[in-house]
């Protein structure tokens, strides 16, 4: 799997998670946020928020299709503005994607959102963005280490060189050494009884 594209909506599919669980803590436990990622995609969607678990399901599929579909962006966005410090990179770009979303929502003044959104809401939604902005590069790494991945510069030798996983401590095996064969400076004979 060694196609950009596809590791990125999968890195960003993986960021969603993290960053679900914490919407899901903000808003149900503690109380802090009026809306959640699901809640713009529904109003988006529908006109209103969700009001039953259909439309929570098509709701919640359709904000992981999006960060998929931002991972991805983020996967071809990495290979031209290079990709040392990765995970401020997948920060700001996480932030950036709130940024996005809300002015979206102003500048079009989308009925059930614009007028929902006060200061702990914007602050919580700004911290779940950056949340998975910095999820989605560091699954970007993991799945470019695990496939040997062109999505990374080759310039970043570190995130290009393939990496050996051994399940033994490294002080009992030899590395990257190889076997060479030994050239006797004379034939040895050997003895028949």
């Amino acid at each position: 799997m060694k196609d950009r594209f596809t590791i990125g909506f999968l890195s960003g599919l993986a960021g969603w998670l993290p960053q679900f669980l914490f919407m899901t803590a903000m808003y149900y436990v503690f109380h802090l946020t009026k809306l959640l990622y699901f809640d713009f995609a529904a109003i988006i969607a529908y006109g209103h928020k969700p009001q039953n678990w259909q439309e929570t399901s098509f709701a919640v599929l359709i904000v992981i299709g999006f960060l998929g579909v931002l991972g991805a962006v983020f996967a071809f966005a990495i290979k031209i503005i290079q990709s040392p410090n990765i995970l401020f990179k997948g920060a700001v770009f996480g932030a950036g994607d709130w940024f996005l979303i809300y002015a979206i929502t102003y500048v079009f003044k989308v009925e059930g959102l614009y007028k929902q959104m006060d200061f702990p809401t914007a602050v919580i939604n700004l911290i779940g963005g950056t949340i998975w902005g910095i999820s989605t590069a560091l699954m970007l790494v993991f799945l470019n280490r695990r496939y040997r991945s062109e999505t990374m510069v080759k310039e970043d030798h570190h995130h290009t060189t393939p990496k050996k996983y051994y399940f033994a401590p490294s002080h009992s095996r030899k590395h990257d050494e190889e076997i060479k064969p030994v050239r006797l400076k004379k034939p040895i004979k050997i003895k028949q009884d």
